[in-house]
């Protein structure tokens, strides 16, 4: 098993005046920097 790509994540980083905030927060962060190793944890459970 392994992760799709993840290009189309975040394609909105190109456009400073558009949010940068995730749609669907990856183990309740939605802030793209702030997702480490165990909100990806907590999203996989």
């Amino acid at each position: 098993m392994r992760l799709a790509p993840l290009y189309d994540v975040i394609s909105t980083a190109a456009y400073p005046e558009l949010s940068q905030n995730l749609s669907l927060g990856i183990g309740d962060v939605f802030e793209p920097d702030a997702v480490g190793l165990g909100e990806w944890d907590d999203f996989a459970s």
